[in-house]
């Protein structure tokens, strides 16, 4: 594949975002395409640059890594995706209640938790931890509403703890990132680093440590995110989903299908598909996923398109989405509103 030319309206808007106060700089980039790295990497105590290897907190875009190791699971018929998640998990109170509750459902956020955390700690305890996740009930019938709640992901990744053997960053470098050569990815905190981007959400935590406070409640990795990679891995991520090169179709097709179509909701497994979270240009089977930090990463089978925006985000939540969503029409060459 021929190298696509650089756009200069993608630095161009990245300083837009920047002058606006939405972001404090940016990395960017297609698979197949060239890197942009606008802005800073951290302002406090020192001004530095974006460059392009800079380590940013994917927060909840972690979640899809748990959501790869599931599917990998599903596709050597290891977890089944319509049992009961409580069959993997009998420590759950729900798993003495006949719990309809599926694995699948726990992925696609219609199981009918909230987002409710009564697991999060001053200070790291697995077995506080723990005792109070395995308490949380659902707030409604599973299938009825999507709504997100981290808890979903953290019950899949101890199901992928418990079905693997190893711990969840353990599973992850064996199954996907050393598969895929991804060598710069994290599922701990990196303090001192002196590539990590600085987080200005979630009151703005140490450099290098991560911003999500139920990940700082556990001692080790939890399936709700809370990982640090740079574009170069998250781009070798991004080109197999696209590419389909490492693994077994059905764990591909299992990421691609959508199974919940409701209100303004549209989920595949583990991923959003809904309209709204589309760029401009891109189509309807696209997936995504985004990261409260200011990441985003989209897959596109139709159009060929597969890239990732990663950011420090210092402004509005939504706005922020907005304009990521942007950059990645901007890069594919799609109309921009």
């Amino acid at each position: 594949m021929a190298k696509q030319p650089r756009n200069p309206a993608v630095e161009e808007e990245l300083k837009r975002q920047i002058a606006a106060k939405q972001i404090a700089g940016g990395v960017c980039g297609l698979v197949g395409g060239p890197i942009y790295a606008v802005g800073d990497r951290t302002r406090h105590p020192t001004v530095t640059p974006m460059t392009p290897d800079s380590l940013f907190d994917l927060a909840s875009v972690g979640k899809t890594f748990t959501t790869s190791l599931c599917a990998m699971l599903v596709a050597d018929g290891k977890l089944e995706l319509d049992a009961p998640f409580t069959k993997y998990l009998p420590e759950h109170i729900l798993a003495k209640e006949s719990c309809a509750i599926t694995v699948r459902d726990l992925a696609m956020h219609i199981g009918g938790f909230d987002n409710s955390k009564p697991y999060i700690l001053k200070e790291p305890d697995a077995a506080a931890f723990d005792a109070a996740l395995f308490k949380k009930r659902p707030v409604r019938a599973r299938g009825i509403k999507y709504e997100y709640a981290c808890s979903n992901f953290i019950y899949l990744g101890k199901i992928v703890e418990r079905l693997t053997g190893l711990e969840l960053e353990a599973a992850a470098k064996k199954m996907l990132w050393e598969p895929l050569g991804m060598k710069d990815t994290y599922w701990h905190d990196i303090p001192g680093h002196p590539r990590a981007v600085q987080v200005f959400t979630n009151n703005r935590p140490a450099i290098g440590m991560r911003s999500d406070e139920q990940a700082r409640s556990y001692p080790s990795a939890t399936g709700n995110g809370a990982t640090f990679s740079s574009i170069s891995d998250m781009l070798l991520f991004a080109d197999d989903l696209l590419h389909r090169k490492h693994f077994k179709t059905a764990y591909y097709d299992l990421l691609f299908t959508p199974c919940f179509e409701k209100d303004d909701s549209r989920r595949s497994f583990g991923w959003d598909m809904s309209p709204k979270i589309v760029p401009n240009g891109w189509s309807s089977s696209t997936i995504e996923h985004g990261g409260h930090t200011g990441i985003t990463i989209a897959v596109d089978p139709v159009n060929k398109y597969s890239g990732i925006v990663m950011t420090n985000r210092t402004g509005d939540w939504w706005q922020g989405y907005e304009c990521r969503m942007r950059l990645l029409s901007l890069m594919s060459g799609c109309p921009v509103s």
